[in-house]
């Protein structure tokens, strides 16, 4: 399995939810119009299997069926129409100006690229298409040729030189330590699923490949863990980055699964991993703090293990808690599915999904002891594909269940269940679509289908409407993060607007694309309506306040936040950053 690379997000399912991430960190994907040389069926078959998807044709098709539905009627013949212009245009997103040639090798890295002489900030890298990673402190950056198919790496760090790391047609990708002081890279292994793994500082030197195929590696404390596999098996390490020596964990021999054989699974602090090999039901081990010696987790629950916010134990299915020395203990008799830890790990609330009646357990996980909630209705399960969920609001005061179509809270200490939504909405046909909640808990806001509008509710009151100043329906929030002014983001079909996280109070119109926080900072985009550069957009920064609204950089199609820092690639390509972003 490989690791999902932090802070980039090419695929949104709306406009504010494309700018947004947790990190704070955000990906605009974007097609240019350059020049190419013609390509082979080969590339043809690349473009239409990856390129489509990777340029983002999900948020294109969305974009485009919500504009018909402001225009009129759709026809299948302009909407195909429409649809196949755009995949003609997405023919951008190939690598610019690759050699056809037959026996003339291109350069590891253009020794030259064109630049936008208007852009803001400084000029890291004329040649950089994509963001890879960004290290936590700033100093550097993994940049790619191309913007989506991860074809070639180059580290660039500020103030220095640039190290080619990958060719700028090989696939690779890679990360940085949390700690900023080493890096590893990937580069994928042709036809196959895995990739060989090198580690280096972060400066790019002292670089040794520790693994010649591999499907997994993670950061985790102090510890960088990765698998080394062969046709005989694979092999599970451990070592301390940047010069460490590699301290083998565990060796499993025999066939494994090609897609992906281990899951990590990483105690808050990173000092202790559970780990699972791919099988049914997996087969989980325990690599505590200090030890060497791993110890096998109990096998006989078809779930993953979930840890305790301070790592001193874990969960292992609905009913069994295992402490760092392997000790299981049971807190009930009658598993059920779905199940859910609380934040504060205090109860493991749990319904029975195939039972007639869904009452609630709350399980204490100290005692053990049972706490039944009544089936929150009404509630019709008689509908196509329902869905079954729980969960906690993040102070743990209160749990959320979905039955069927409909979502209900209630107090974890004891109270009533309040009906959020009779028919929210769904994120696929098995999972629905979780409640936006605010960080001190307050405010859980879900979607009516019924109403065709969001609704919220304060402190387990009913819900109400939210609704902008013109009495229109939104979606969102993205609620501001903690130690703010208490804001959030919500958005309509003219763009996006800052407010108070309940809806009260003034609201400020922001931008017509949609907006992502980053700290106490909005990170908001202006798209272009041509139709040749709607793909790639114009940025500003504003303070939660509303006070300060600063244009940042325009014609950007990838980007990312660290600290006050925008680092971003232009449509015309080239890697900018811009310092000192606005503080409230």
């Amino acid at each position: 399995m490989r690791e999902t690379r932090p802070g980039t997000s090419r695929l949104g399912a709306t406009r504010s939810a494309a700018l947004s991430t947790s990190a704070g960190q955000s990906s605009i994907p974007a097609r240019r119009s350059r020049a190419r040389a013609p390509f082979r069926a080969r590339d043809w078959f690349a473009f239409s299997a990856r390129g489509w998807f990777a340029c983002d044709g999900i948020r294109s098709a969305q974009r485009t069926l919500r504009a018909f539905r402001r225009r009129g009627p759709v026809t299948t013949f302009a909407l195909v129409a429409r649809l196949l212009a755009m995949a003609i245009l997405a023919c951008g997103c190939l690598p610019p100006d690759k050699p056809q040639q037959h026996g003339t090798p291109a350069p590891p890295w253009p020794a030259a690229c064109p630049t936008d002489p208007g852009a803001a900030g400084t000029l890291l890298e004329a040649c950089a298409n994509g963001i890879d990673a960004v290290s936590p402190d700033g100093s550097r950056v993994l940049v790619a040729r191309t913007p989506t198919y991860d074809q070639g790496l180059v580290l660039i760090s500020r103030g220095g030189d640039k190290t080619i790391l990958a060719p700028q047609y090989a696939e690779a990708w890679g990360s940085f330590s949390p700690d900023s002081r080493s890096l590893v890279f990937a580069k994928g292994n042709p036809g196959g699923y895995d990739s060989t793994l090198t580690l280096a500082r972060a400066d790019g030197s002292r670089q040794r490949q520790l693994s010649s195929r591999t499907q997994y590696y993670a950061f985790g404390g102090r510890w960088l863990y990765y698998i080394d596999e062969s046709d005989a098996g694979f092999s599970f390490y451990r070592l301390e980055p940047p010069d460490g020596a590699a301290e083998l964990i565990a060796a499993f021999p025999g066939p494994f699964d090609k897609y992906g054989p281990l899951r990590g699974y990483f105690s808050p602090d990173g000092a202790s991993i559970a780990y699972c090999i791919e099988a049914s039901p997996p087969d989980c081990y325990l690599l505590s703090a200090g030890s060497k010696t791993p110890l096998k987790l109990p096998n006989n629950v078809s779930s993953f293990p979930q840890w305790a916010p301070d790592g001193s134990w874990l969960l292992m299915g609905p009913c069994q808690v295992v402490d760092l020395t392997g000790t299981v203990r049971k807190i009930c008799d009658t598993p059920r599915w779905p199940f859910a830890l609380s934040p504060d790990g205090r109860i493991v609330a749990a319904f029975d999904e195939n039972s007639t009646r869904k009452d609630v357990h709350l399980i204490t996980t100290s005692s053990g002891t049972d706490t039944i909630l009544p089936q929150p209705g009404p509630v019709d399960e008689n509908v196509f594909r329902p869905r079954y969920q729980i969960g906690f609001t993040p102070d743990s005061s209160r749990v959320i269940a979905i039955i069927a179509h409909a979502s209900f809270s209630s107090p974890t200490g004891g109270g009533s269940w309040t009906t959020l939504s009779g028919d929210h909405g769904a994120a696929s046909p098995s999972e629905s679509v979780w409640p936006a909640i605010s960080p001190d808990s307050r405010i859980i806001v879900d979607y009516s289908e019924t109403l065709g509008e969001m609704v919220e509710s304060i402190d387990g009151a009913s819900p109400r409407p939210v609704l902008s100043p013109q009495g229109k329906p939104v979606v969102g929030p993205i609620f501001e993060p903690a130690g703010g002014l208490d804001k959030a983001i919500y958005s309509d079909r003219e763009g996006a607007w800052l407010a108070n996280a309940d809806g009260t109070g003034d609201w400020v119109r922001l931008a017509n694309e949609g907006c992502g926080w980053t700290g106490r900072i909005a990170i908001c985009a202006t798209g272009h309506p041509d139709l040749l550069t709607r793909y790639s957009l114009d940025l500003v920064a504003v303070t939660d306040d509303g006070k300060q609204i600063v244009p940042l950089a325009r014609n950007v199609i990838t980007y990312q936040v660290v600290g006050r820092s925008l680092f971003y690639v232009a449509s015309s390509g080239g890697l900018y950053v811009v310092d000192g972003l606005p503080a409230p």
